[in-house]
């Protein structure tokens, strides 16, 4: 399978230091696509007038086997074959809307620019799949972790069936956790609810995010609890 850097080489027209800007977010693909629990297509600009290329795929982790028809990099599509990804590119701001998947199923698609250092689209990051309600949230979130700090990237490793999720707002509100979280907190003696609580002010023990919100540092470590051993990664 050609790597992103092969694609955006040689069916691109983006310049070498915007497909290096661009490479710099592959290894964190993964990771956002098992956050979001979708899809994630990254597509480029293509050589040809009103194309774009499909310069990397990536499928969640209780997904495979469930992909899209056409994921294959390298790909080229038309303007009318893509339209929401087109016209997000064109107009640099991010869209909702429906895709295709296979002939006559449609699935929701959530669609970003992705800029360089000057501001420019220089990609289109896109979610495709159904998700339930709550997890929305989780899908912009997987966007942003794509333009996190090269010191960071070890942190974002992708996910697995065992992980929790758990995210605390800039004001230290806990605006979603999945049930494997509940689950782990739970376990560590948390009692009652954990989304819509504020670390600040209740005894909920999240450790390291209060240090993730006011420095900007991340945190990994383990922590044993009788016969168990519980990751954690706080990640600004």
């Amino acid at each position: 399978m050609a790597t992103l850097e092969a694609v955006c080489r040689t069916r691109s027209t983006l310049s070498p230091v915007q497909i290096h800007i661009l490479q710099n977010s592959e290894e964190l693909l993964q990771f956002a696509s098992d956050l979001s629990h979708r899809e994630l297509f990254v597509y480029v600009p293509g050589r040809e007038a009103g194309t774009l290329v499909l310069a990397a795929h990536r499928t969640p982790l209780l997904q495979k086997g469930r992909q899209t028809e056409t994921t294959d990099p390298g790909a080229a599509f038309s303007r009318y074959e893509e339209p929401l990804n087109y016209q997000v590119f064109q107009a640099g701001t991010a869209m909702r809307g429906e895709k295709e998947i296979e002939y006559g199923r449609m699935a929701p698609i959530v669609a970003y620019p992705f800029v360089d250092n000057g501001g420019g689209t220089i990609a289109v990051i896109s979610f495709v799949g159904t998700v339930e309600d709550n997890r929305e949230i989780l899908t912009e979130t997987a966007f942003l972790s794509l333009q996190v700090p090269m010191d960071f990237h070890s942190m974002y490793r992708p996910l697995s069936i065992q992980d929790g999720v758990v995210l605390v707002n800039c004001n230290g509100v806990v605006i979603y956790a999945d049930d494997m979280a509940d689950s782990i907190l739970h376990m560590c003696g948390q009692r009652g609810a954990i989304t819509g609580t504020n670390i600040y002010n209740t005894r909920l023990d999240l450790t390291g995010a209060k240090k993730a919100l006011s420095q900007a540092e991340g945190l990994a470590d383990d922590v044993t609890l009788g016969d168990a051993v519980v990751s954690r990664r706080v990640i600004p």
